[in-house]
């Protein structure tokens, strides 16, 4: 299903990775980087712009989502957490009339399926409704779309909340889409987990 350039992808791959020990957009993973594994998935979905959000190792960061053909979006306040990246990316597509919702991504889960991408855009497409996540085993997992009803929310969300503060606001108008796809559940924080992320291990 064509969405006519409709959704932006978002990155988020500007924390420090101060647990896994390097930056977790550069870790290996089958002859690649988190990101870039990541960025070549959203090149076969219908997606447009890919942006990614930069902030701890911006340069080096930046230099692979370039070289990748990604919109590159600099988060100088990084170090406040992950919704001030979500909220930098938002103030940069308001500008853009055209895309109507974003899907949200962490570079630290690059083994999600692009089949669970489509999937999560199709539902998007098909009801336009504020929030959509995929959902393995009844868990919640990524990439979650907003619709663009919700960046005012998302960009006076409490701190201590973040995203979820505008999941929770939805109520039964949260739509979730049940995917066999394990990895929307599956990050890397520490080096034990990124060893089993390139194994192709679940842990879960």
């Amino acid at each position: 299903m064509k969405l006519a350039g409709r959704v932006a992808a978002v990155v988020l791959a500007a924390g420090a990775s101060s647990r896994m020990g390097s930056p977790k957009p550069l870790l290996p993973i089958e002859s690649s980087t988190y990101l870039e594994h990541l960025l070549a998935k959203l090149g076969q979905v219908d997606v447009d712009p890919v942006i990614v959000v930069l902030g701890c190792r911006a340069d080096e960061v930046g230099a692979r989502a370039d070289t990748a053909g990604a919109v590159v979006v600099e988060n100088r306040q990084w170090e406040q957490g992950m919704l001030s990246s979500i909220q930098a990316a938002v103030m940069a597509l308001r500008e853009i009339p055209s895309v109507h919702a974003l899907m949200l991504l962490p570079v630290d889960l690059p083994r999600v399926n692009v089949a669970t991408m489509d999937g999560v855009l199709d539902a998007w497409s098909a009801n336009h409704g504020p929030v959509v996540v995929p959902t393995h085993q009844g868990r919640r997992g990524h990439p979650v779309i907003f619709d663009r009803s919700t960046w005012p929310a998302l960009l006076a969300a409490p701190a201590e909340e973040g995203a979820r503060a505008v999941v929770h606001a939805c109520g039964d108008a949260l739509e979730c889409v049940a995917v066999d796809d394990p990895w929307v559940l599956v990050d890397a924080d520490t080096p034990a987990e990124h060893e089993r992320m390139q194994r192709g291990l679940r842990g879960v």
